[in-house]
């Protein structure tokens, strides 16, 4: 496997969506699974972690790799646009020490997370050195949405036919890898949770007020969170007492926080910055109602998926989101949740407000979502899925090669 993110170290709060299926995917006795990924300062450069080796390669001065991790590549440029002068660092690198990882391993199948830089650059490895291993190659959203200027659609474009497999974390991205970029057979393979580690068991935090709403994510322009921080007045007219968490950071946390003290007191809205995501369930557990009013950002980036919201729905919680990107593959509206207009402070108030006057109504929709995810959201089924895909394309490789 082949991705710009991975757990740098234990306890980190990085997105470890990739680390986890592959350790979920050594059920499978016949795998052999190998994570190559960009280096970060103070994480190991080799290690083996639940059974799955992890080479992380360097790629410029070890305390100056600024281009991953933190959000990513396009957040972390957006950032500090000297970034965008270690993407060719980078890109010789990777390919390096893809070189090198392929001369040891030998493998069958190079599964690349996001097609832009890794299935691109594991294609590019491919077809300059001749060779015969399958490539695989999941988009989680950001590949997707972003990045469609004309050459960029065009070098996606050539990528998606070249693939030897495709697979897209949800319907919504399917649709546009079709749409937009002519892709022939997308599979869907959705996200999972472990769910013995996010459950409703998990409520712990007794002395924090009551009511309690809650946002996890990145505090980027598609998570859509000043609309929550927006609705608070209102909510606050009815529930003094009501108090919301955020957690989680990014380039717009200053201007959250400047925009909640001008709409409400730090008593209700309180920001706790960056949590271990081992420590998240028990946040989730605790709250009453959780809250992602996602949004399509003006670069037209949105949820690919939302791995926060079958999060919270296994920890019980009632949710309350919008209808963009890979959520409405999750939530169906007063199903398991509530689905309100984007960017309207007024509906997410009128919601809040209708389940927090309705205990009955809360747990209904908790119940609903946890029963969600256990049947469709669990790591048995999607990496039952992924091993029957990289089977039928190892298949076709040993076919090709006799």
């Amino acid at each position: 496997m082949t991705t710009s993110t991975l757990n740098r170290w234990n306890q980190d709060n990085e997105l470890s969506i990739v680390f986890d299926i592959a350790a979920h995917l050594k059920k499978y006795k016949n795998i052999q699974i190998t994570i190559l990924a960009p280096h970060f300062f103070g994480a190991k450069k080799e290690e083996v972690a639940a059974g799955v080796r992890i080479f992380r390669f360097q790629y410029f001065f070890a305390r100056l790799q600024t281009l991953c991790y933190q959000g990513g590549m396009l957040p972390n440029i957006k950032r500090n646009k000297l970034n965008i002068f270690l993407l060719p660092f980078f890109a010789f690198f990777h390919l390096l020490a893809l070189h090198q990882a392929i001369r040891k391993i030998r493998p069958q199948i190079i599964h690349a997370h996001w097609l832009m830089p890794q299935g691109f650059l594991a294609l590019l490895y491919k077809k300059v050195f001749r060779q015969d291993f399958k490539i695989i190659c999941t988009s989680h959203g950001i590949d997707v949405f972003s990045l469609r200027g004309k050459c960029f659609v065009c070098l996606k474009q050539w990528l998606v036919k070249n693939l030897d497999g495709l697979t897209a974390v949800s319907e919504a991205l399917k649709s546009e890898l079709i749409r937009n970029y002519k892709a022939d057979k997308v599979r869907v393979i959705h996200n999972a949770v472990n769910i013995e580690n996010f459950t409703p068991e998990t409520r712990q935090r007794n002395n924090i007020p009551r009511p309690a709403l809650i946002f996890v994510g990145r505090l980027v322009e598609k998570k859509g969170v000043e609309y929550i921080i927006k609705a608070m007045p209102q909510i606050i007219k009815s529930y003094p007492a009501c108090h919301l968490e955020i957690i989680g950071d990014g380039p717009k946390k200053q201007s959250l926080q400047k925009l909640s003290q001008t709409v409400s007191s730090e008593s209700n809205i309180k920001f706790l910055g960056s949590v271990s995501h081992n420590n998240i369930p028990k946040y989730l557990a605790a709250s009453d109602i959780f809250i992602g009013p996602s949004i399509v950002a003006k670069n037209l980036d949105t949820e690919g998926f939302g791995v926060v919201f079958i999060e919270a729905m296994a920890c019980g919680l009632p949710i309350i989101t919008t209808a963009v990107g890979g959520i409405t593959d999750i939530i169906k509206n007063n199903e398991n949740g509530f689905i309100v207009e984007t960017k309207n402070e007024q509906a997410i108030a009128d919601v809040v407000i209708k389940l927090l006057r309705d205990e009955s109504l809360r747990v209904r929709l908790g119940q609903a979502g946890r029963k969600t995810v256990e049947e469709k959201f669990t790591w048995r089924s999607i990496t039952d899925k992924y091993y029957e895909c990289y089977l039928c394309h190892s298949e076709r490789s040993e076919e090709s090669r006799g």
